[in-house]
């Protein structure tokens, strides 16, 4: 915690610098839109009033998020992954290249190692970490698998598809309940080995894809939905805390 905090005061008067420097070509660039100064000062005026009305709720959810342990590094690193996913759509449908398709896939598996470290060495461990990071995964995974589709045996794919629903229900089952002190047993939001590899494999699977080994993948994702019904039986029987 300390380096980063090292880090970001190093780059503050550098942001600052940039901070000065887009206040003058946003006020240039209003100046060019609206020549008229009286005009300008109406639409300012306006503006900041639509802003002050926004920022009051948008405060309110940012608040809420960081007492709830969502507004976090770690978590950070996993909303990237998840909207690694899209990209990693765009990517397929306009053929950018295998360079750009394993660069997706390298970032993605690695943040999905390294946001369990910072959130552990930053102590930010939680349940919502653990929530948004098991989310994160299934969203790319979601996106991935759509721009191969067409390569994907239909038993596999279902239970894929099946496998992360009924986690997803069960995560938000869990979190109802606790929320509302309905719950009584042991079990936790949170990720395990078996959701980490079910994860590892579908990117491996992936990744065969990309080199045209698409029996190979499917295999590879049979493998994968395997993992994925043990992390349902393992948030269904967790194992209990040592005493």
């Amino acid at each position: 915690m300390e380096y980063l905090v090292n880090f970001l005061n190093a780059i503050e008067p550098g942001i600052l610098k940039l901070i000065a420097a887009k206040d003058r070509a946003l006020s240039k660039f209003a100046e060019f839109i609206i020549p008229r100064p009286e005009t300008r000062q109406t639409f300012r005026r306006r503006f900041k009033t639509l802003v002050a009305n926004l920022s009051h709720p948008l405060s309110n959810i940012v608040d809420k998020w960081i007492e709830t342990d969502v507004f976090t590094v770690a978590n950070m690193i996993s909303f990237g992954r998840a909207l690694a996913g899209p990209v990693f759509l765009i990517f397929v449908i306009h053929d950018a290249g295998f360079a750009a398709y394993i660069s997706v896939l390298a970032l993605v598996v690695f943040s999905d190692y390294f946001d369990g470290v910072i959130a552990k060495k930053m102590n930010q461990q939680s349940e919502t970490g653990g929530a948004v990071d098991a989310g994160c995964d299934k969203v790319f995974a979601f996106f991935a698998a759509t721009g191969f589709y067409q390569h994907f045996w239909l038993v596999p794919l279902a239970l894929f598809a099946l496998f992360d629903l009924i986690l997803i229900i069960m995560a938000l089952v869990l979190s109802y309940k606790k929320r509302h002190n309905a719950y009584r047993g042991t079990g936790q939001i949170k990720a395990n080995h078996f959701g980490k590899l079910k994860f590892n494999f579908q990117a491996l699977t992936l990744v065969l894809f990309l080199f045209n080994f698409y029996p190979a993948g499917n295999y590879t994702l049979i493998i994968a939905d395997v993992f994925a019904l043990g992390s349902i039986i393992r948030h269904l029987r967790p194992a209990k805390e040592n005493v």
